[in-house]
């Protein structure tokens, strides 16, 4: 008895002391994370947006409450001498199969979207990536004749995500894919992530569609 309650108590400080040791590194590392979050997302903002010279991070629409509950978005304005060329908004899906799926689209004024890309997400290799993640294929010509990277396009392709581009968005007519009667081709074996993505966009393009005249009047207050 006794040298069980010896055990039970070595275990139980074993317990704290690993919980504070893991608070402490969290506290340490936090404000890193935090940064090293903010420069991917700059990064991320300047694939699906134009050429800026403001700081989008920081040129954002105040958040709509009542439909930030239902779906989170966030829009992040970009500027070129002080005129509005583009907005980038952030959605998410809670339905991915590995977990929450979040996107960036890049819109132009008119609601047309530039491009989109998942800056989050945990898909199965090989199948839930090929809806989410954006690869530069070398081919044997590039190989044979390099091309300068600056001549390159600055988004790399992905199949699935560049059938959103070009697509005008509607607050009445949410992103489908094929078997849900939509006109997105989903990717084969992962319709999951497939219609996750549809969802995320679909949640930016909805909110974007509902507030553009908000959004743009915004764009142009500076």
């Amino acid at each position: 008895m006794k040298e069980a309650l010896r055990l039970s108590i070595a275990l139980g400080l074993i317990c704290c002391i690993a919980s504070a040791v893991l608070a402490l590194a969290d506290i340490k590392t936090r404000d890193a994370r935090h940064a090293a979050e903010l420069r991917e997302k700059s990064k991320a903002l300047a694939l699906v947006l134009p050429a800026f010279d403001n700081q989008p991070l920081q040129d954002t629409v105040p958040s709509n409450p009542e439909a930030f509950a239902k779906a989170p978005v966030r829009f992040y304005l970009a500027r070129q001498a002080g005129r509005l060329v583009g907005i980038a908004g952030e959605g998410v899906s809670e339905h991915g199969f590995g977990g929450p799926i979040r996107v960036l689209v890049g819109l132009e004024p008119d609601g047309v979207i530039r491009a989109v890309t998942v800056t989050e997400a945990r898909e199965t290799a090989g199948l839930g990536t090929l809806a989410t993640t954006r690869k530069r294929q070398k081919t044997l010509a590039d190989i044979l004749h390099p091309q300068p990277a600056a001549s390159q396009p600055k988004l790399p392709p992905c199949k699935y995500l560049d059938q959103y581009s070009g697509k005008k968005v509607r607050a009445d007519k949410p992103f489908k894919v094929a078997k849900d009667g939509g006109d997105i081709a989903a990717v084969t074996g992962a319709t999951i992530s497939s219609r996750a993505v549809a969802e995320a966009v679909s949640a930016v393009a909805e909110e974007f569609a509902r507030r553009q005249r908000q959004i743009l009047q915004l764009g142009d207050a500076k």
